[in-house]
């Protein structure tokens, strides 16, 4: 199974079916917070989670990517995962974080250590991220960790009954590794 320390508080353990439930306790308790900005967020059930959960298995099982916890002093904060794209060696991220753990550096860390293992571990030129373009903290993780503003989809994602503009992210290996 795969589990990555990130720091004496933090780490990423890969989620397995069982672990839906206790996740969607965390996820269903911030939903007010995250709902903005993370459309299916509302329509989420324990048992919805857990087909996601499998399928992102699956994709690990095949090499194509992970879908972590993030655990912070052993209790669940979020979720953060990375889906490649093997042909094309791109790397595509998501995350949430549960609002109890916000601002507090967890993601700007747990980002930067799947940004290592997609570089590094997984060999991957490219990881990309989107974000509602409104969304000033993802935007503002995404360029405090390197990445370029590539542009706006505009109207590029339904969002809670509407239309929203995506902010477009992109991260090369030799800018990431150059970082040190």
């Amino acid at each position: 199974m795969f589990s990555c320390t990130i720091d004496d508080q933090l780490a990423l353990v890969l989620l397995q079916a069982a672990d839906a439930e206790a996740l969607y306790a965390v996820l269903t308790a911030s939903r007010t917070h995250l709902q903005p900005w993370i459309g299916w967020v509302e329509a989420e059930s324990a048992d919805d989670y857990r087909v996601f959960l499998q399928r992102n298995l699956n994709n690990f099982a095949a090499g194509l990517g992970f879908y972590a916890g993030i655990q912070c002093h052993g209790a669940w904060a979020g979720a953060i995962g990375l889906e490649i794209d093997e042909w094309n060696r791109v790397g595509s991220v998501g995350y949430w974080l549960s609002e109890p753990f916000q601002g507090r550096g967890i993601m700007t860390r747990s980002l930067a250590k799947v940004l290592h293992l997609a570089f590094v571990e997984y060999g991957v030129n490219r990881v990309e991220m989107r974000t509602a373009s409104g969304n000033v903290r993802s935007c503002g993780l995404a360029e405090r960790l390197g990445f370029q503003k590539e542009g706006d989809l505009r109207q590029g994602q339904w969002l809670n009954g509407h239309f929203v503009d995506v902010a477009c992210y992109g991260l090369l290996a030799n800018e990431w590794l150059e970082r040190g």
